[in-house]
């Protein structure tokens, strides 16, 4: 599970980076993003363009009621969507994350996550990076509603061997092939659930900041 992460670069280089054609956010420095926060998407615009713009990251679903808004996105909202619940909810075509999957997919940039180990009181923050890759991005989805606009959930799965040590939860990272088809709004979306997987021991790389850091 993730509830931090970072973006270390500029907004022209990640446009730059994953072919986006319009940018609807003014640059930032390093971000260190948390849950109900805004952060950076990237999604196919209603004329199939890239576009980068700010979501906020949690997802809120548009038929939530405005009464029931504030402790919806208090208590509710998901920062994380499990693989295995997005492929029931395909199943079964209703639940939390059915009309993201389908047709609301988007990329997430990032740098680096944060996952935490030790016992309370001592524990020690380790940022888990991709070797070799400077900037990645996370398979993440995304919703609308007026009030409170875009926003977003990254996608998680099964961690294995050197990621488990961390957390059993490991947000999906994107290899490049399969970038485009994850925003193709032509994609089957069960299809697309095979890219649902978990980074290697030789992909993993991570550092310890240090305890509380």
């Amino acid at each position: 599970m993730c509830n931090r992460y970072w973006i270390e670069h500029q907004v022209e280089k990640i446009a730059e980076r994953y072919s986006v054609r319009r940018i609807r956010v003014t640059d930032h420095g390093p971000l260190q993003l948390f849950p109900d926060k805004p952060t950076l998407m990237i999604r196919l615009n209603d004329d199939g363009e890239r576009e980068l713009e700010m979501a906020q990251w949690g997802l809120v679903p548009p038929w939530v009621k405005d009464e029931d808004l504030a402790t919806f996105i208090r208590r509710t909202a998901p920062n994380n969507a499990r693989d295995d619940t997005i492929r029931t909810n395909l199943e079964n075509k209703r639940g939390m994350f059915y009309a993201s999957m389908k047709s609301r997919r988007c990329l997430l940039p990032a740098s680096a996550w944060c996952e935490w180990t030790g016992e309370k009181g001592s524990k020690v923050a380790n940022r888990l990076s991709v070797v070799d890759r400077p900037l990645f991005v996370f398979a993440g989805m995304w919703a609308y509603r007026d009030n409170p606009g875009p926003t977003c959930t990254m996608v998680t799965t099964d961690a294995i061997g050197k990621a488990a040590e961390y957390h059993s939860r490991i947000p999906v990272v994107l290899r490049d092939e399969g970038v485009d088809a994850w925003l193709d709004p032509a994609s089957n979306p069960m299809e697309l659930t095979a890219l649902f997987q978990s980074l290697s021991d030789e992909e993993l790389e991570v550092r310890a900041l240090g305890i509380g850091a």
